[in-house]
């Protein structure tokens, strides 16, 4: 009997101790990781190196009415409301959306939200 009870708490202990590992590891990534905003698109710039364009970006206002503009690099995530994926060139102006971004405001993923 003693031995079950000193088994049963080593497994306790030793859990304990996993998950508490995994716990630090959440919050690290939290803390370096991407924060979200949630908005309609107020604009869509597209690269057109033929007028100077190089790069791509998403301007989205938040329900208090904050505009902020995200880079859209070309491996950046985009999905409509059903999970498809999309391209850039097809958010218009109005489209609720989330936007996961970097500290930068360099844009992870954008999904179009109903």
């Amino acid at each position: 009997m003693k031995k079950i009870v000193i088994v049963l708490l080593a497994l306790t202990v030793i859990s304990s101790i996993s998950f508490a590992q995994t716990t630090t590891v959440e919050k690290k990534s939290v803390a370096e990781g991407t924060k979200t905003v949630i908005g309609k698109v107020v604009s869509v710039t597209l690269a057109d190196p033929a007028k100077g364009v190089v790069s791509e970006a998403i301007t989205v206002a938040d329900d208090a009415g904050k505009t902020t503009t995200f880079a859209v690099k070309s491996t950046v995530k985009i999905l409509d409301s059903t999970l498809n994926a999309i391209t850039l060139n097809q958010l218009k102006a109005g489209d609720k959306v989330e936007v996961k971004h970097s500290k930068t405001n360099e844009a992870k993923s954008i999904s179009v939200v109903k």
